[in-house]
């Protein structure tokens, strides 16, 4: 068995209690949050994204509600999920993302958001200013935030309660569009690089148990 296996199996036994597998999706958010906000710090408009499309959708302040239980639906699998379902999740998460950050160094595009005015009197109002304030226009395609609620919406599809799963991870990533924070083109390619991973998931996990003798 070689190293890589050896380290997959650890991390399964490391997250088969509840409280593990938590702190294994409080360090990996917060790890690569990191990064996302190094990156959008730094990099440069390059591409214009904006379609006629994306003028034509309304700005609703108001789905900053649904926009934000993304991560709610992360720790959620964490809960409700064994370990080595979880820990299938949890490194697909990191594939996606670190995809992500590479197609945003390469095609760097700025959202041009509304103005404050847009959500003055909404009350959502407090929590769109820490938004906005942390989470600069950049980073956008493919929007990480469509890829993880559709990757965790087509996973959990099969659970007791997959059409609740289906439908939350659907509106999660169309908050992405109606709270001005994402490009019609990001949802696109959110959405493509989700089936993408998780059309990996059979293969990979077929080779790993392979490579275990099972």
């Amino acid at each position: 068995m070689s190293d890589n296996f050896t380290i997959l199996d650890r991390m399964e036994r490391f997250n088969s209690q509840l409280s593990y597998r938590i702190f294994t999706s409080t360090v990996l958010m917060l790890s690569l949050m990191s990064i996302y906000l190094l990156l959008n710090n730094n990099l440069e408009h390059k591409i214009d994204l904006l379609l006629p499309l994306d003028l034509m959708i309304p700005y609703w302040p108001w789905t900053a509600c649904i926009y934000f239980t993304l991560y709610f639906m992360y720790f959620t699998v964490a809960v409700i999920t064994e370990s080595q379902r979880y820990t299938q999740v949890a490194l697909d998460i990191v594939l996606m993302t670190l995809i992500s950050f590479v197609c945003f160094t390469l095609i760097t595009s700025h959202y041009p958001r509304p103005s404050p005015e847009a959500w003055a009197h909404s009350l959502w109002k407090p929590i769109i200013d820490l938004m906005v304030s942390i989470d600069a226009p950049g980073n956008t395609c493919p929007s990480l935030h469509v890829s993880t609620s559709i990757y965790i919406a087509l996973f959990m599809r099969g659970s007791r309660r997959g059409a609740i799963w289906v439908i939350w991870g659907i509106l999660v990533s169309l908050s992405t569009l109606t709270l001005k924070q994402h490009f019609v083109w990001d949802w696109i390619a959110g959405v493509i690089l989700a089936i993408f991973v998780m059309s990996l998931n059979p293969f990979t996990r077929r080779l790993l148990d392979q490579a275990r003798g099972r």
